[in-house]
């Protein structure tokens, strides 16, 4: 068993509780750029430490990616495929103290830490590359506190991360306009949870959706002209599908229980998502649904 340099992997004998594979949480969904594989992290191992997985998403295969002590969380995966970035809780005294962004060379399994967070229990979050590949832009202390958190843009290299909102609500979930020069966030500045779009440098904010609900995770479809994410409108978190002006909204998934995290494949045809529909947050899957709302299938189920 292969491990990447810089982790390493410890005989579990405290609180955690290795579970195996009736412990199965696998979730944020990340295309390649040829719409062949999925990435994603599971906690099948480990209740306490997430690993990366990448799966053919004809079901072909499941590869494991990483195999630490650590967390391997929320990520991204490059236009060619060859890295991944990540947030993680390496390098903390305990698990779940915190976490920052990483980038793993898939090849070689070399591991660089692009941000520094101050604090236990402040965490960097949902990095996702730029399309020009240069930039990554997250959350910052997306999970720490409920009064503040921001959005930041930092270099592929890592170095001095900028501040693009700046605000003293809680700015959540950035994803990129195709093009580069626009980010997608929610944010609850105005009350409720209602996703924005600003440019690239923090300027000229919009809001795009207006709902007393929560609409959160918004993911652009590759042509630009249309916006995923999740909302809790109708009682729960679904999927919904909106013009990326927020006009034309229309509901993707109903269940009973969550469906989060949409990714939009390369052409645009399908999204894949977690969803909790097999019982609780022990038993989260993958899966990927048309745009139209037909062919909604698992891929991840044990």
């Amino acid at each position: 068993m292969r491990l990447l340099p810089g982790f390493f992997l410890l005989t579990l004998t405290f609180t955690t509780t290795v579970l195996g594979q009736d412990f199965v949480y696998d979730t944020a969904a990340s295309w390649s750029s040829d719409g062949q594989t999925i990435t994603y992290y599971t906690y099948r191992y480990d209740s306490d430490g997430a690993e990366l997985h990448r799966l053919r998403v004809d079901g072909s295969s499941d590869e494991r990616l990483t195999d630490t002590y650590y967390n391997e969380w929320w990520l991204d995966v490059s236009a060619d495929g060859s890295w991944i970035v990540f947030s993680s809780d390496k390098g903390r005294d305990e698990r779940f103290a915190g976490g920052s962004i990483f980038r793993l060379d898939v090849a070689s399994g070399k591991v660089v830490q692009l941000t520094e967070t101050t604090g236990e229990g402040v965490f960097d979050t949902q990095p996702e590359i730029s399309p020009d590949g240069t930039r990554i832009v997250y959350g910052a202390d997306q999970i720490a506190t409920k009064e503040n958190a921001e959005i930041m843009v930092v270099s592929v290299e890592g170095g001095e991360a900028i501040n693009l909102t700046n605000h003293p609500a809680r700015d959540l979930s950035p994803t990129w306009t195709p093009d580069g020069k626009a980010i997608i966030f929610a944010s609850d500045r105005d009350g409720a949870m209602n996703l924005y779009r600003m440019e690239a440098d923090g300027s000229h904010v919009k809001q795009i959706t207006d709902t007393e609900a929560s609409d959160i995770q918004p993911t652009v479809s590759p042509d630009g002209t249309r916006i995923a994410f999740v909302s809790d409108r109708d009682g729960d978190r679904e999927l919904y599908i909106m013009n990326a002006d927020g006009t034309e909204v229309r509901q993707l998934t109903q269940n009973d229980v969550a469906d989060v995290l949409p990714d939009w494949s390369p052409d645009g045809s399908r999204i894949a998502y977690s969803s909790y529909r097999r019982g609780d947050l022990k038993t989260g899957d993958i899966v990927v649904i048309n745009v139209d709302g037909s062919g909604d299938r698992i891929i991840t189920a044990k």
